[in-house]
């Protein structure tokens, strides 16, 4: 199982891509030339044409409380133009490849995340996925967790082929760790990086000892942690004058989309 998160925010001036940044840990069965590949043609098929940004430009200027309905259902389109491009990669796959591909976006439309399994081999190998953050960690525009959930879920299912827990406990053991991500996220919420600089050190705290007390209560239980290696996204000059990041944050301009790495344990 390979993860790959959309890169962007699926809007005019910002639209979907991924990384072209290959580590050596990525190659597993999936093959780097179909990875290029698909990085250059997913570029393509999500970019915005040029009439979408022109109607985008045009509305936000002259009906801009009409805006957000309208880029949403520009959203949407791109959603199923990258759908239909994926349900024709399957097919060529299915003639020559080992493996397919599945497409998972929030309900905004903004966050998307490519899944490769291989058709045949069961894995063994328990790998990190991400939960990923939608937000600038402001007032105005609060951070919010989107989880794919099928990670969870897959997960937990590797979980029952070696003996670690039974199917009919997965109902529950979905529930408990949904609800423990919801808390997480209302944390998540109050995180607000024009804050007074000692508050928002607070701030981190208060989420690390969070992550910790979920992971001790609830996580470990089912051979995961919560591991928050990094938040992208915060791009503003006055932080990094006020040396405003830790080991929970990194400032990096030229990164879109925020993480947070949900880890198998053993």
């Amino acid at each position: 199982m390979i993860y790959l998160n959309l890169q962007g925010k699926n809007d005019p001036d910002c639209p979907w891509f991924l990384d072209l940044d290959v580590s050596k840990e990525f190659i597993s069965f999936f093959d780097k030339i179909d990875h290029f590949k698909l990085t250059r043609e997913l570029g393509r098929t999500t970019k915005w044409s040029s009439k979408d940004v022109t109607m985008c430009k045009v509305v936000q200027y002259f009906l801009p409380f009409f805006s957000p309905k309208f880029i949403q259902n520009k959203r949407k389109k791109v959603f199923k133009k990258l759908s239909r491009y994926i349900q024709g990669k399957n097919e060529e796959f299915r003639l020559s490849r080992d493996y397919s591909i599945y497409l998972w976006v929030n309900s905004t439309y903004q966050i998307g995340q490519l899944e490769i399994v291989h058709n045949f081999n069961v894995e063994t190998q328990f790998k990190p996925f991400q939960c990923q953050l939608r937000g600038s960690a402001t007032l105005q525009s609060q951070l919010n967790l989107e989880m794919n959930f099928r990670a969870i879920v897959r997960h937990l299912k590797r979980l029952q082929m070696i003996g670690e827990t039974s199917r009919k406990e997965l109902p529950t053991q979905l529930k408990i760790l949904f609800n423990q991500l919801q808390q997480l996220n209302k944390v998540l919420q109050f995180l607000d990086i024009y804050a007074d600089h000692i508050f928002f050190f607070e701030q981190i705290q208060m989420i690390n000892k969070k992550i910790e007390t979920i992971n001790m209560k609830h996580f470990y239980k089912y051979l995961l942690r919560i591991s928050p290696y990094i938040l992208y996204n915060i791009q503003f000059s006055e932080q990094q004058k006020n040396l405003r990041y830790c080991e929970f944050i990194a400032l990096a301009s030229n990164k879109t989309t925020s993480l947070i790495e949900v880890s198998p344990q053993f």
